[in-house]
């Protein structure tokens, strides 16, 4: 790993993870062709059965024909579209014909941009997850297909750049216009010679491209996580074996609630799934060289401003280059105390106590105060929210962890989970609640909205609430959507009574460690004693 760079490891994870590439062509040969718009499934399937990949060829002939491909298209890693698609029959299916979204100057493009749009757009998931798109054709005009590309796919997710003259980029996707080879296109710019990929570069490009998406530490850590638990698919496949099923239903016969069954089946697979990572020692992904190799990439060396708490820089500065990062991610930890003195020395200052909390960050990124403020807020939200995986048709249930806001400010749900269920139609229950303080920038806060507010639990003995909910024929408290808000609403709702609405979840521990941390204030003890012991005893 020592003589690799950092996109180079992460082009290797890359590669593992890679699995299926589909060619959608409306012009498909068995053999080779020297013609332009003609694609030789020959080669392409040679060249990437090479590399060890499933390759598929599709050639569709009609709207429903093409129609068939979108779910197969979002199941594929890489997916490579023609840009001017001829179908033969124009069919009216509800589904097909979006051509309303793609501008009439040109019809050329219109069932790929559409195709596009299939793939990525889904109004029942945030995310379609990882994927390049490449938009392989026999055309010159690359950088005009992309911006209409752009401008359709724009309407649909504003997170989107352009990158370059003839890429998109977006959270989880990416866009590419390139050439197909041809002994025709002899007099054309260098910029768009560069954009013709041969059949043999394929390979190679696409997972150059899928790589540009995937070269950090988060998200190589991911991609390789996710390699390992297909590797085990079968493993798993055989623990969860249907020989078990008698034991299953044995004890789903002996409990009371048929659901807890059901819950423990996930906490069963979600435990297999850590342990598969847990024991193929994917942490150890993370080493030293891996980190160095990603600070050489990433970190140019500068002067940079000593910054105060508040952000603002001081006139003097550090220098920050790579030996200086890698002594800062190799002090050895103890107290705040012992940190901040190792600090003064690399830094050759006394004012560095910002550091240990707020100014960290900049010492490896050199992006704005507010960005890394967001981005701080994005990890930490990573750490405690449950929710980040749930689709777009989740309707939350009030349980333990559940953070909900009213008029009176927000709270967090700390009913047990066990007492959460089971209150069936027309039943009531009480569920406890604990305050969560909205605080200021730059002060103490336990918790980060999706929004970004800083909320700070209450944990004073007297600030519990209780509010009357009724279940549903689940017995469950579940929302309701208002507004395209989900809210919770209480028993005996008036019209100037509170509507609670849900914000996120908690994950488990998170949330069980509020009730801990309450718990120990209801069982602190006072009394009356001397002054002078109270204060030599503290």
């Amino acid at each position: 790993m020592t003589n690799n760079t950092f996109f180079d490891i992460s082009k290797q994870i890359a590669n593992e993870y890679l699995q299926s590439i589909i060619f959608i062509d409306d012009e498909v040969y068995a053999a080779q062709t020297d013609q332009d718009h003609r694609l030789s499934q020959e080669e392409i399937t040679r060249y990437f059965s090479e590399e060890e990949k499933i390759c598929a060829v599709y050639n569709p002939k009609s709207e429903s024909e093409l129609s068939k491909l979108k779910s197969i298209s979002k199941k594929a890693d890489i997916v490579v579209l023609d840009w001017n698609i001829q179908l033969i029959s124009i069919e009216t299916a509800e589904d097909t014909n979006d051509e309303d979204d793609v501008e009439d100057v040109d019809p050329r493009g219109v069932h790929t941009i559409n195709m596009i749009k299939d793939i990525l757009y889904d109004k029942n998931e945030k995310t379609n997850g990882l994927k390049v798109l490449v938009v392989y054709t026999g055309e010159t005009g690359l950088s005009e297909h992309r911006d209409r590309i752009f401008n359709v796919i724009n309407s649909f997710d504003s997170n989107i750049e352009k990158e370059g003259d003839f890429n998109i980029i977006g959270n989880s996707y990416k866009i590419v216009v390139i050439s197909k080879e041809s002994t025709s296109k002899k007099h054309i710019s260098e910029e768009l010679k560069a954009r013709i990929i041969s059949y043999a570069g394929l390979p190679e490009y696409v997972l150059n491209e899928f790589t540009s998406l995937t070269n950090g530490i988060l998200s190589n850590f991911a991609l390789k996580s996710l390699s390992e638990i297909r590797k085990n698919s079968s493993k798993l496949l055989s623990l969860f074996s249907k020989e078990l099923d008698p034991a299953y239903l044995s004890h789903q016969a002996l409990i009371s609630n048929k659901e807890d069954a059901n819950e423990l089946l996930v906490e069963l697979i979600k435990d297999a799934f850590g342990n598969i990572l847990k024991y193929r020692q994917v942490n150890k992904l993370i080493s030293d060289e891996f980190v160095k190799s990603w600070l050489h990439e990433n970190i140019d060396e500068k002067d940079k401003p000593i910054l105060k708490v508040d952000g603002s820089a001081l006139n003097k500065n550090y220098t920050r280059n790579i030996e200086f990062l890698i002594s800062i991610l190799n002090i050895s930890k103890g107290t705040n105390k012992e940190i901040l003195e190792e600090y003064r020395k690399l830094m050759n200052d006394k004012s560095v106590s910002s550091y240990i909390t707020n100014n960290n960050i900049t010492f490896f990124s050199d992006l704005s105060n507010k960005k890394l403020e967001e981005i701080n807020k994005e990890f930490a939200i990573l750490s405690h929210h449950k929710n980040l995986y749930s689709p777009m048709s989740y309707v939350p249930v009030l349980s333990l962890g559940t953070v909900v806001n009213s008029k009176r400010g927000y709270y967090v749900c700390v009913q047990q989970r066990c007492d959460s269920v089971r209150v069936m139609d027309g039943e009531e229950r009480r569920f406890l609640f604990i305050p969560l303080t909205e605080i200021e920038e730059g002060k103490p806060f336990h918790l980060v909205t999706p929004d970004g507010i800083n909320l700070k639990v209450d944990n004073k003995s007297y600030s519990l609430r209780t509010i009357k909910f009724s279940g549903d024929q689940d017995g469950l408290v579940k929302g309701i959507e208002i507004d395209g808000q989900f809210c919770f609403k209480q028993k005996y709702q008036e019209e100037e009574d509170e509507i609670f609405n849900w914000v996120f979840d908690l994950k488990d521990l998170h949330a069980q460690r509020i009730i801990s941390n309450y718990s120990s204030q209801l069982s602190r003890v006072g009394l009356d004693e001397s002054e002078w012991l109270r204060r030599w005893s503290t």
